[in-house]
């Protein structure tokens, strides 16, 4: 897994070595610091060239004594002739092996910061400033974050971005449709059972099941990074409390598809041979419709007006029908899936966007002359930002309006739309996606009761 990773920018340079010292002496080995002096001359601290090093070495040694020891052995048993050269070159290549071995063993992305990480922040520092960068695991990034807040009588600006996770493979339709009322469901009911064509030769897998059990580790996953990013006070998207207050009912309903629709019942299930649902089930396609249009909001009015007009046209199977109780609730968490990936997607844009709004806002402040060079900097990282990216720093530039003007004319440039227009249709998307977790979750719960 990705490690996270750990950003604090200091004023003094003996406070980030402070800071620093106490990291090391916590056990954080992942680490290094990048100083600017006000000379423009750039430092750096990188354990990891003195713990390779020594590696090495010790390798060689270690290795070559070995080989050295093992050589002798034989020429004392007349297994090799006794040649001082020869023992020379076997210790050698001994030592070299061993190096080799180190150099595999101790691997800067287990042992030392990225160098790509180092070369970027120094070129984001401003004179003066040291930063230290840590990585790790999410989830142990807590304590040093702590101590760096509290370092120093000046205390550092502290980011920690996420890594950019990749989710279980998915159509991403979740609520993503336009609303129907229950005329429209009808309808649109009746159109899918006349488009539908059934495989006569249907494959027999379950990557859907696979699918769901994918997903629901994924949304673990994802509540685990949501829950330490608000451990560490930084600012979460509104769909958040919904996740970690609801998770159980994920869980569990998860658990009821995996009872209560058996491998061996599913692969028996008519599947579609359309090219975009080829080898799905039928029924899962009409759960999927149903969610999509009812923007995840389901109840025993609507479904049974959307099953009951698919059937006016052409009736499903009785297996089908036994399934349609589990196939919604795969619906279900398959949409809330993919708006628990798109928090964390938010968390991450909103993390970058604090950061860079940082960096230019420091750069305006003290070298207002350097403001275009990390603005291209930035402009290089982010070649195609998210609307969420670009509403956060527009809300972290709001007060400085130097900094925020050419920020606007880049934005504007690219998304085609006012700096107001552009933070609207985001607070509506937010809305939007709060309303479907919520429908999502309490949809789950009515699956509950109704009477099958």
């Amino acid at each position: 897994m990705k490690p996270g990773i750990l950003i604090a920018y200091f004023v003094k340079h003996d406070e980030a070595c402070e800071a620093f010292a106490k990291l090391q002496k916590k056990g954080h080995r992942r680490i290094a610091w990048v100083n600017k002096s006000l000379e423009g001359i750039v430092r750096t601290k990188d354990p990891f060239r003195w713990r390779l090093i020594f590696g090495a070495v010790a390798a060689f040694i270690l290795l070559g004594a070995l080989t050295g020891i093992l050589q002798m052995s034989f020429q004392h048993s007349g297994l090799t002739p006794d040649r001082y050269p020869s023992n020379l070159i076997y210790i050698l290549m001994g030592g070299f092996i061993g190096i080799v071995l180190s150099f595999a063993w101790i691997r800067r992305s287990k042992f030392g910061i990225d160098r790509d990480l180092l070369a970027n922040h120094a070129r984001w520092l401003v004179s003066g400033e040291t930063v230290i960068i840590l990585q790790g695991s999410i989830e142990t990034l807590r304590l040093p974050f702590t101590i760096l807040i509290e370092s120093g009588d000046t205390p550092p600006a502290v980011f920690v971005l996420h890594p950019r996770r990749v989710g279980p493979i998915g159509e991403d339709w979740s609520s993503d449709g336009a609303s129907f009322n229950l005329v429209q469901f009808q309808d649109h009911a009746r159109y899918l059972a006349t488009e539908h064509q059934l495989d006569p030769k249907p494959i027999r897998n379950t990557n859907l099941l696979k699918r769901l059990e994918q997903g629901r580790r994924w949304v673990q996953d994802i509540c685990l990074d949501l829950s330490e990013a608000s451990r560490l006070q930084q600012s979460i998207p509104p769909t958040t409390d919904w996740l970690l207050d609801n998770e159980y009912i994920l869980e569990s309903n998860a658990n009821d598809v995996r009872l209560n629709l058996p491998r061996q019942f599913y692969r028996q299930l008519p599947a579609l041979a359309s090219e975009k649902d080829y080898g799905l089930p039928r029924i899962y396609g009409l759960a999927r419709e149903l969610a999509a249009h009812a923007d995840l909001s389901l109840d025993q009015e609507n479904i049974l007006a959307f099953i009951e007009a698919y059937q006016s046209v052409e009736p499903l199977s009785i297996g089908e029908l036994w399934a349609v109780p589990q196939i919604l609730r795969t619906a279900l968490i398959e949409g809330i899936q993919k708006l628990a990936g798109r928090a964390l997607s938010d968390l991450r844009e909103g993390e970058i966007a604090n950061f860079w709004a940082n960096r230019l806002i420091t750069v305006d402040r003290r070298y207002p002359h350097q403001l275009f060079s990390i603005m291209a900097e930035m402009t290089e990282t982010q070649p195609n930002p998210s609307s969420y990216f670009a509403a956060q720093l527009i809300d972290y530039l709001y007060d400085d309006r130097t900094a925020l003007a050419p920020v606007q004319s880049w934005l504007e440039n690219i998304f085609h739309k006012s700096l107001n227009e552009l933070r609207l249709r985001e607070k509506n998307r937010q809305a939007k996606d709060q309303i479907s977790i919520g429908n999502a979750f309490f949809s789950l719960r009515q699956l509950a009761l109704i009477d099958w």
